[in-house]
């Protein structure tokens, strides 16, 4: 008697590809080649039709898809640029559920090479489970995709129990992982690791692992957050400001969260971009939300507009907020004109939507639903005619600068060394004694990034003239320089443009007459840098 060895197949849906529900990111981006260009259904391997990523030069470079949830993978098709072709040698497939080093540690699928004559090739991966697929290499060069399709089925949730109670539907889940994993299945098949606040909700818990019908561990994970109650329902959008890109006719940006959710263009109910390349609509909230859910209401004629629309949530006005965190891309739904997009908590002030391609943006409402996020803790004082607070945040200059502005007033400047030892973090650049300083390490504005032109460093004991008698900054001693190594800004290069290095001994002219900087000389002493 023959036996019959079992086999599994995809099940037909499977060859949808799912890669185009998923978000996509890079190492580094060069000129136009969005990493988002490789999921958006054009092949077309010609880089200059905007259909193809492109990384800056660089060690290791990669690529990387979020699907929507955890996948198995049967296999990946991959298209390659039509020049350059040699690009895609040696580039590596991962798949897996962890981030550490970018995602770059997961296991592999494959390892894919250029084939002549064939730009679209497809990698077998034979069911390998994850959220994220990587591609790439350990060279220092760059990396070109111009279509990823990724073909597979989602992994079924594992066995699991429910509660209703805490205004909340709890579920038990009988899957081992770790803490930061269970974080992000949470996440991505419900709503989020669950928080308890209380003696009564810990009860609750206790039941219902009492009933469990599967295997449970020793210890559960929970999470850290506080959840959201019925006042999350509130549409938070109605209180923030709106722009975008550019105005065509009526369509002002503020139409999208005035409350009127008609469709009809002909109400001015509906915002309304110019034609452009890569329009944007930004939602500035009054704080930092953590965003649960946003409602997209779609104009009821050229419906097409809302296809391909990413939704960013974050903190920064970077490329006008468009290099935020993505929560989504949409799509118009033929059977209604409103949707809702899942954003699972993620915070920021600004919310954006912006397209890739040349063409208008139109929206006809907007509505956010979450809750504010608590500012941290501080401690305050009253002096120089002012209150002052001391957050417990760490933030860069220009986001601890926009939150001053939306909690406070603004980010404290000081004026005098009576202020200096009146502020609430005395001490503030008056070191606690006499130190040999060997380096100091400076972090410019990004929003306001000239004003930190001609600033003088001088370091001394005297606060002479508020300090700036002191002497300034110099070498120990005289140094046979080998190298120097310079920093560029990512605004404005074109600053350090006509640059002149000189080194010497001399501080005529400000240090400025000494001889041109040589490698080889036997020069050195004080640095200078001056514009010619």
């Amino acid at each position: 008697m023959r036996s019959i060895r079992p086999t599994c197949s995809f099940i037909a849906a499977s060859r949808i590809n799912i890669a185009l529900n998923g978000t996509a990111t890079q190492s580094k981006t060069l000129a136009s080649g969005e990493a988002e260009f490789a999921i958006d259904g054009n092949s077309d391997p010609e880089w200059s039709h905007l259909s193809c990523t492109h990384t800056g030069g660089g060690a290791k470079p990669w690529w990387r898809l979020q699907l929507p949830g955890v996948y198995r993978v049967s296999e990946i098709e991959v298209t390659n640029r039509n020049a350059h072709e040699q690009g895609l040698n040696d580039v590596k497939i991962a798949i897996g559920n962890s981030l550490v080093n970018n995602g770059n540690n997961i296991p592999r699928c494959g390892i894919i090479y250029h084939i002549p004559g064939k730009l679209t090739q497809t990698v077998q991966c034979r069911g390998m489970e994850g959220r994220f697929i990587n591609f790439f290499k350990c060279q220092k060069t760059h990396l070109t995709l111009c279509e990823v399709k990724v073909y597979g089925e989602l992994v079924p949730p594992p066995p699991s129990i429910g509660i209703l109670g805490m205004e909340r539907n709890v579920t038990l889940v009988g899957k081992r992982l770790s803490w930061s994993d269970a974080l992000l299945y949470c996440r991505e098949f419900h709503w989020d690791l669950l928080s308890i606040s209380g003696p009564e909700e810990q009860q609750m818990i206790d039941e219902l692992v009492a009933n469990a019908s599967f295997p449970l561990t020793s210890h559960l994970w929970l999470g850290l957050r506080r959840y959201l109650t019925a006042a999350s329902r509130i549409n938070v959008a109605l209180s923030g400001t709106a722009t975008q890109s550019s105005t065509l006719g009526n369509g002002e940006a503020k139409r999208a969260i005035d409350g009127n959710s008609s469709p009809d263009y002909s109400h001015l109910s509906c915002t309304h971009t110019g034609a452009e390349g890569k329009p944007w609509w930004r939602l500035q909230l009054p704080g930092v939300y953590r965003v649960s859910e946003i409602e997209v209401t779609n104009r009821n004629a050229a419906r097409q507009r809302l296809n391909d629309v990413n939704i960013l949530i974050g903190n920064s006005l970077v490329n006008n907020g468009n290099n935020n965190s993505r929560c989504a891309i949409i799509h118009d739904l033929p059977d209604s004109v409103t949707q809702t997009v899942q954003c699972r908590g993620m915070e920021g002030r600004f919310i954006n939507f912006f397209k890739c391609q040349a063409t208008y943006m139109t929206l006809c409402e907007v509505k956010v639903y979450g809750e504010l996020v608590p500012p941290p803790p501080s401690i305050s004082i009253l002096g120089m005619d002012r209150e002052h607070h001391s957050g417990g945040k760490e933030a860069e200059l220009s986001d601890a600068l926009l939150y001053c502005r939306e909690f406070h007033w603004d980010l404290l400047s000081i004026r005098d060394p009576e202020e200096q030892g009146d502020g609430p973090s005395e001490g503030v650049n008056k070191l606690p004694g006499v130190y040999r300083v060997s380096e100091i390490v400076l972090t410019n504005m990004q929003l306001l990034p000239k004003r930190l032109d001609g600033v003088k460093i001088v370091i001394g004991n005297s606060l002479e003239n508020n300090g700036t008698r002191n002497p300034r900054l110099e070498l120990p001693g005289v140094y046979r320089v080998s190298e120097i190594v310079l920093t560029n800004m990512q605004l404005l290069p074109k600053r350090l443009d006509g640059v002149k290095i000189v080194i010497g001994n001399s501080l005529e002219n400000n240090g400025t007459r000494n001889p041109r900087y040589d490698p080889r000389s036997e020069q050195s002493a004080l640095l200078q840098f001056h514009k010619i």
